[in-house]
């Protein structure tokens, strides 16, 4: 997507359709994340439209891949490189450039909790086998009613036409 879309996008998401988000950001080291072999960046987002929260403490993460330093190369093989990311993933800012903080962009944010929260009323049993998780998996079963209650979210902030225009905006985000 170029520059231009994004910020049309961005303009749509936050003048038409109010939507605003905190992020507080959770260290790797204590995140859900924290046994995974790369770090990751890990926030605990809530939107808001027109100032009222409508999805609260939602937890939201990105790959190493997202961080400033990890863009320099040599990740797993620099240990300089390797550090940096590493440091970024536990702090929440850039890495020896002062305390500008790591945030998720919102068109990020609400592209995937659109997507997580698409449950569309199937069965857990229709879920699981959609995206392939075992239906004998807890674990499974755990994140599927994390995907209804995004989406019973979704549905009590907007109108049926609202989130449908809402969706089309990041159909091909």
């Amino acid at each position: 997507m170029k520059n231009d879309e994004r910020e049309m996008l961005l303009l749509k998401i936050r003048e038409g359709f109010r939507i605003i988000q905190f992020v507080k950001f959770v260290p790797w080291d204590i995140s859900r994340n924290k046994n995974e072999k790369c770090p990751s960046l890990n926030w605990l987002v809530t939107l808001f439209r027109n100032g009222k929260a409508f999805m609260s403490d939602v937890e939201y993460s990105a790959g190493c891949a997202h961080c400033p330093s990890y863009k320099q190369g040599g990740f797993g093989k620099d240990h300089d490189v390797t550090e940096a990311v590493t440091q970024e993933c536990l702090k929440g800012h850039k890495y020896r450039v002062g305390a500008k903080r790591i945030v998720p962009s919102i068109l990020d944010v609400v592209s995937n909790l659109l997507m997580d929260g698409d449950v569309n009323g199937q069965s857990f049993e229709d879920w699981a086998s959609n995206f392939g998780y075992d239906v004998d998996s807890r674990k499974a079963e755990k994140i599927y009613l994390a995907c209804q209650d995004i989406e019973s979210a979704w549905k009590r902030a907007f109108s049926a036409a609202d989130l449908g225009a809402l969706r089309e905006l990041f159909q091909n985000y």
